[in-house]
């Protein structure tokens, strides 16, 4: 990470939200890396027991990670920053917001009290609310035990959601340990087993390096089984029923897709003596979603997009994570990322409004000035997927124009035209020259996938061009382009390029490199490095670009932030009046002068128009740094 800046804005974050004694203590964590108790008290500056109240306070939100670690003779305690934990304290507001759409205010109000309690037991969560099955169990002769049975049941239902949607995931002791240790102990688990099979060092540490993702991937994601925390309503554990092969197979298929299982889901409920916490590599997977369908949106028009929207919604219990490494080592678990077009239709809104969206093509007229009907095309056994003719259909299924589609009833050919439409709304996503699906095969009337690296590598490249014709105009964003496209380029070659001279560029391309947008490679054509006799390479990196502008970001975010706390600080006295006790919400200006007021309002245009930067900055940095 840029070290200096994102610790700076990870600090405020904290600041903002638990208090100074807290941002101290991390502000300490980030500066000089992981740390014991003593040492952590020396630095800060603070009394011991009151930095250990504020490390329990930072482990319980998963801020701050702890390993034990031997030295001597005795087991000291070092504790490390999780500074991303602390960034994704700016997506709070737009979790909770996310998770009314979905579940209502009551699933809202459930994951902002986890944002707020860090992890919590099932069972200490339902007591929170006096709702507690275990509690109720030992309390006898309340009044309202109906209504608090009626209320547990709805909240544990709502948490169940929660939890099978992966909203919320279960807290592991592994969890609780910085990312390094985790790698440590999984790869000397791994020397352990394989050095049984191979004694060269070399192959020993392929052998680690090819099942260390695997491992860390099931570590990170946890268990993702269908029964996974619940347990049979009334007490112990999912019982395992044997099935015939084959009904096994379907159940595992339409569970992997998010499809319910029948009746038997109502026999069970979540686990009460399991730990929860938000699962933010969920959240993440929905905002890449949203980032994707506004790009449809923008480039193919609003209905497609919502096509693309329900496409990417029928994934979305597939994809665990963004950048799930195991899905980009291997393509052939990728291949499985893939949804049919009649998938699709069983779950299309009836509300999204397909006829008329797209324009039929003319038929053709014969001789006689009769219209050709219209048949089926075959694809030939030799082609490629990738060059299967779109129109094509499956043999189990056919959405093109029969004679006999006069004999249909009514609601069938509404539900057949709907999905010719929903078809063709999804070939010109695959015919886009950015590639939003592609089509895999043609069982059920076409099966759709989404290359999610490609389109996020677009993606941030749009975004570095965005911000490169925002501060240095359309010219110098033209230059990047080419230097992209073409690779490294003299100055000359660049200015033949872009249809212009040396002389226009050249300032240009001195302040992209000055920026950290272009960069310049040096080759000398003799031992003494004259500059006379040295070739001047103009270049392109985008992983470098990328770190160049997340570390402008995080610098940017931070003075927005300081911003914010010095203009409060300005007005302090009129901040302490309105927010006396005794005054309600939205009855400020009964207590202000007309002064006052004009203050106030300014105050909370300046806090509205400061944050707005902030948010639109952190999309950037999910774009570039998370998607």
């Amino acid at each position: 990470m840029s070290q200096k800046n994102s610790a700076e804005l990870c600090t405020l974050l904290v600041k903002e939200i638990y208090g100074d004694v807290s941002s101290k203590v991390t502000q300490v964590l980030l500066q000089f890396g992981r740390l014991p108790l003593p040492l952590i008290v020396r630095y800060s500056k603070l009394p011991e027991k009151i930095v250990k109240q504020t490390l329990v306070v930072l482990i319980q939100q998963h801020l701050v990670c702890h390993a034990l670690q031997k030295e001597g003779q005795r087991m000291v305690t070092y504790y490390e920053c999780d500074w991303l934990r602390m960034y994704y304290l700016l997506e709070s507001g737009r979790i909770i917001q996310v998770t009314e759409e979905r579940y209502g205010e009551e699933g809202a109000s459930i994951i902002n009290n986890f944002l707020q309690l860090g992890h919590a037991r099932v069972s200490d969560f339902l007591a929170a609310y006096g709702t507690s099955t275990l509690r109720q169990a030992r309390v006898n002769g309340a009044v309202n035990e109906n209504l608090k049975i009626a209320a547990i049941n709805t909240l544990k239902a709502k948490l169940g959601e929660l939890y099978k949607a992966r909203f919320l995931v279960q807290v592991k002791e592994q969890h609780m340990r910085p990312h390094t240790d985790l790698v440590n102990d999984i790869k000397a688990d791994l020397r352990r087993q394989f050095s049984k099979e191979t004694a060269v060092e070399s192959r020993l540490n392929k052998l680690i390096l090819e099942h260390l993702p695997q491992r860390l991937r099931d570590i990170e994601v946890g268990d993702v089984s269908p029964m996974s925390g619940m347990k049979r309503k009334g007490g112990g554990a999912p019982e395992i029923q044997i099935r015939p092969i084959k009904r096994q197979k379907k159940a595992a298929d339409l569970s992997y897709i998010g499809v319910g299982l029948g009746d038997d889901d109502d026999e069970y409920e979540i686990d009460e003596e399991i730990v929860l916490r938000v699962n933010y590599d969920k959240f993440l997977v929905l905002f890449r979603n949203d980032e994707l369908v506004a790009l449809a949106k923008d480039r193919m028009g609003e209905t497609t997009s919502l096509v693309y929207r329900e496409v990417l919604k029928a994934m979305e219990s597939k994809v665990l994570k963004c950048r799930d490494p195991m899905m980009e080592l291997s393509e052939e678990q990728g291949k499985k990322l893939k949804v049919s077009t009649l998938e699709l239709s069983r779950t299309f809104p009836d509300s999204i409004e397909l006829e008329g969206t797209i324009a039929d093509a003319p038929k053709a007229k014969g001789l006689n000035g009769s219209s050709s009907k219209s048949k089926k095309r075959k694809v030939e056994s030799d082609e490629e997927p990738d060059a299967m003719d779109l129109d094509s259909d499956d043999d189990d299924f056919d959405i093109s124009e029969d004679e006999d589609e006069d004999d249909m009833n009514p609601k069938a050919k509404l539900k057949k035209r709907r999905m010719a439409i929903m078809k063709q709304h999804l070939e010109l996503l695959a015919q886009s020259s950015i590639k939003f699906v592609r089509l895999e095969s043609t069982k059920g009337a076409g099966e759709w996938s989404v290359n999610y690296k490609e389109l996020m590598a677009y993606m941030r490249q749009l975004e570095i061009e965005k911000i490169v014709e925002e501060r240095f105009g359309i010219k110098a964003t033209r230059l990047l382009r080419i230097c992209d496209e073409k690779g490294k380029l003299e100055e000359k070659q660049l200015a033949a390029a872009a249809l212009t001279t040396d002389k226009d560029i050249r300032a240009e391309l001195g302040r992209l490199h000055a920026a950290g947008h272009l960069f310049l490679q040096e080759l000398p054509r003799t031992a003494d490095r004259a500059a006379s006799r040295t070739v001047y390479l103009w270049y392109f990196d985008r992983e470098k670009a990328r770190q160049s502008v997340l570390h402008d970001i995080y610098k940017g975010m931070s003075r927005a932030i300081q911003r914010i706390e010095s203009e409060a600080a300005l007005r302090s006295t009129l901040i302490a009046k309105v927010n006396r006790t005794d005054i309600a919400e939205g009855e400020e200006g009964s207590v202000l002068s007309t002064t006052e007021r004009k203050e106030w309002e300014r105050w909370r245009q300046i806090q509205a128009h400061m944050w707005a930067q902030v948010e639109r900055m952190d999309r950037q940095v999910l774009i570039l740094r998370d998607f």
